[in-house]
């Protein structure tokens, strides 16, 4: 999930920095690194600290089942989005 979050997330902010046009540069690596570690650590307080995780995970609503194809093609696609507004935003700086 926080791979997800973070994908989104750059993905998100690439779009705003071609809309708006701003000359920003930055390591996609060190935000990707630093996102992850840090999703990661907010997952695991709030779903395994807090336990909030065991009762998601005894909701029959919450199963995904024969939904999980869709979760991995969004996955594979955001994924693919990240990088190639990265690759837009360091063509529009260069």
């Amino acid at each position: 999930m926080a791979f997800l979050i973070t994908s989104l997330l750059i993905t998100g902010f690439n779009s705003v920095l071609l809309l708006l046009r701003f000359k920003l540069l930055y390591k996609i690596h060190y935000v990707g690194t630093f996102l992850v570690i840090g999703l990661f650590g907010l997952n695991y307080y709030y779903f395994v600290v807090k336990g909030n995780g065991s009762e998601i995970m005894s909701t029959e609503k919450m199963d995904i089942g024969k939904k999980s194809i869709i979760i991995d093609i969004f996955f594979v696609g955001i994924m693919f989005l990240s990088g190639f507004t990265y690759y837009l935003v360091r063509e529009m700086n260069s």
